[in-house]
């Protein structure tokens, strides 16, 4: 390894295998792409310990105008990756675009792997075209699976294999929103970080871009952390069961918003109070004893109004008017009724005037001739000399004398009648006139009789408005002392939840304290892999806090940010080769190198995985890196260096061929 032993110690004197952990828990042995079951397109053998895929990128000195130059990406580095990921459980291998491209270039695709789990190897087949099945079976190769005609199992016989051995049921039981998923796939998440997260914070695993529906996409920060702590050992069941309890108090500001709220809500309601009550507050309303004052005077101003009793009108001033208005349509009743017989009676007569008219004209000639003309129309004698001899046909005999006698008393009884129609019209204007005599009078004591009711039902209104104030400025300062007590409510709250946020604290501090022999070891190997990349003028340091994990790397006092995640894991990696983990031993980094990472660093990478696989006879942990970083000259030609690709050649890109869309 060169210089490796001035750089920092070897691991073998830092890093102490444990016994049961001389083999990685899950490893890939071999991974196989199929164009259709029988035509392999790649086979690549993977081993234990360092696996580098590396993709040259021919950099600025091969860029010419006009041209084509070589790139180190769309080779296929990071799809190798997510069909790894994707053999070991993962849902899906690709965003919806390239998934479309790769099934339209290879619709009978498939992708197999060889994984090792606990010792025991599986046969993991699953489709990359439009196919359906999935096989993970222990114990048999992937030509048998291939040859034979054994039902899909799909991918829960390894997710059980993985998780039971590896995570404990209290473990995976506490792992955020796993209910009964198993928990390899959060294992998987952080022991394969999304080439598009770049390598930017200790928690970041999966990226929105990726597509790959891993159980991790959806969890929080503290979820996140959380699962970290678990798979390291560093929380126990009662922490988690105090940090629950923490979690379930109200949040502050919730509480405090509702103080506010409760505190505004009673300022106004009692300025309103007071400024109706007329009453002048020299205690604030967010006293119970201003309360009280409030709620004193709405009761006194309802009681005081309760007594004045509900108005009545007097009956010495009403009464007369309307046994005055009673006795006037009484005698309206009476004078209509005598006027209307009067009309009975001017109609009798203008009938019998009219009966005595019609028989007159027939006793005068000069009406029967008017009537008639000269000549009977019966016997066509002339009517003066009917009337003066008589009618030839009547068998009675004209007597002029009677006739005479007959008009002179229908002449007297027609006067008669005139002069009884008349007084009865005379008698009928003298009662319509005293009927309009009292309709006056009538309408005059209506009218006081209406002032007297108005007044009285205004003087009611009025009564009755004011008590319904009343009543609202009692129930108003009820609801003032409701308000009080929400707000002394709240105020307890708030008070309790900072003595039991303090005592969970406290308790939460104290558990930690527990682990912190573990987190001791854990930033020992922080530390110890920061310095061997960066030196020994190297400042490094990773603690767990109340708030989460911290991480610092620096170098004379320069934050080196974008190494702390690759530090992180490999530390992670050493406590887990250490047996102090939950962890399989199992690492990808996909491009490291973009997260900035200077090229000596980069470099120091590789000889430090390398240098690790001396620890054991075999390396206890398999570490696969991609890069378009040439790596180490002194590592080309090992056995670690598993396949170049080449994004500027078809036929040596992962799946041989142009996709719409690579990686």
């Amino acid at each position: 390894m060169g210089r490796q032993t001035e750089l920092f110690h070897e691991p073998l004197e830092v890093v102490s295998p444990a016994q049961d952990r001389l083999e990685p828990h899950v490893w890939v042995r071999r991974l196989i792409i199929w164009e259709k079951p029988g035509k392999v397109i790649r086979d690549l053998p993977l081993r234990k310990g360092l696996n580098i895929i590396w993709s040259p990128d021919p950099g600025a000195d091969a860029v010419g105008l006009g041209e084509s130059a070589g790139s180190g990406h769309g080779a296929g580095k990071t799809l190798f990756c997510r069909l790894l990921r994707y053999c070991l459980g993962e849902e899906r291998f690709a965003n919806d675009a390239l998934h479309h491209s790769i099934a339209r270039e290879l619709p009978s695709g498939l992708v197999g792997a060889e994984v090792m789990v606990g010792g025991n190897p599986w046969a993991v087949i699953r489709p990359l075209g439009i196919t359906r099945k999935h096989w993970a079976t222990e114990g048999r190769t992937l030509d048998e699976i291939l040859e034979s005609d054994l039902p899909q199992t799909g991918m829960e016989p390894l997710l059980d294999a993985i998780s039971s051995d590896l995570i404990s049921r209290d473990l995976e039981v506490a792992l955020p929103g796993t209910k009964n998923r198993k928990g390899w796939p959060y294992a998987l998440g952080w022991s394969s970080r999304d080439q598009e997260c770049r390598f930017d914070h200790l928690l970041d695993w999966r990226h929105a871009d990726a597509n790959t529906q891993s159980p991790i996409s959806g969890l929080s920060k503290d979820e996140r952390l959380l699962a970290v702590r678990l798979f390291l050992n560093l929380i126990s069941k009662e922490e988690m069961d105090v940090r629950q309890k923490r979690d379930t108090l109200p949040k502050e500001s919730t509480i405090e918003q509702n103080i506010e709220h409760y505190t505004k809500t009673i300022d106004r309601v009692a300025a309103e109070l007071a400024n109706n009550l007329d009453v002048s507050m020299t205690v604030p309303a967010t006293d119970p004893i201003g309360a009280g004052i409030l709620a004193n005077a709405a009761k006194t101003s309802l009681s005081n109004i309760e007594k004045e009793g509900s108005p009545k009108v007097s009956s010495n001033e009403l009464d007369p008017l309307c046994k005055q208005r009673d006795s006037l349509i009484g005698n309206l009743a009476v004078l209509k009724e005598q006027i209307g017989q009067l009309d009975g009676r001017i109609a009798l007569q203008s009938s019998h005037l009219s009966n005595l008219q019609g028989e007159h004209k027939k006793l005068d000639g000069n009406t029967l001739k008017a009537e008639f003309g000269d000549r009977c129309p019966i016997c066509n004698v002339m009517i003066d000399i009917a009337l003066a001899e008589g009618c030839g046909l009547s068998h009675k005999l004209t007597d002029v004398d009677q006739i005479e006698g007959d008009k002179a008393h229908v002449q007297e009884q027609i006067k008669q009648c005139n002069a009884a129609a008349a007084g009865f019209k005379n008698q009928k204007i003298e009662k319509e006139l005293l009927l309009e005599q009292i309709e006056i009078e009538l309408e005059a004591v209506q009218a006081q009789i209406n002032t007297i009711q108005k007044m009285d039902q205004e003087t009611r209104d009025d009564y009755i408005g004011r008590k319904f104030n009343a009543d609202n400025l009692v129930k108003q300062a009820k609801k003032l002392n409701a308000f009080l007590d929400k707000k002394t409510e709240f105020e307890t709250q708030r008070d309790n939840r900072a003595k039991d946020s303090k005592k969970y604290g406290e308790q939460l501090a104290k558990l930690r304290e527990q682990h912190k022999a573990a987190m001791t070891k854990f930033n020992e190997f922080f530390c110890y892999v920061s310095k061997g990349f960066l030196g020994g003028n190297t400042t490094a340091k990773i603690s767990l806090t109340g708030s989460g994990l911290e991480a610092q790397v620096q170098v004379g006092g320069l934050a080196m940010t974008s190494l702390k995640a690759v530090v992180f894991d490999l530390s992670a990696l050493l406590l887990t080769i250490e047996g102090r983990s939950n962890l399989p031993a199992f690492l990808i980094h996909d491009s490291p190198r973009e997260a900035d990472l200077g090229l000596s660093y980069y470099h120091k990478l590789f000889l430090f995985v390398r240098e690790l696989e001396k620890i054991a006879e075999e390396p206890p942990f398999q570490y696969i890196v991609t890069t378009t970083t040439e790596p180490p000259k002194n590592l080309i030609s090992t056995e670690c260096h598993i396949v170049t690709l080449d994004g500027s050649n078809p036929e040596q890109r992962l799946l041989k061929r142009n996709l719409l869309e690579d990686a």
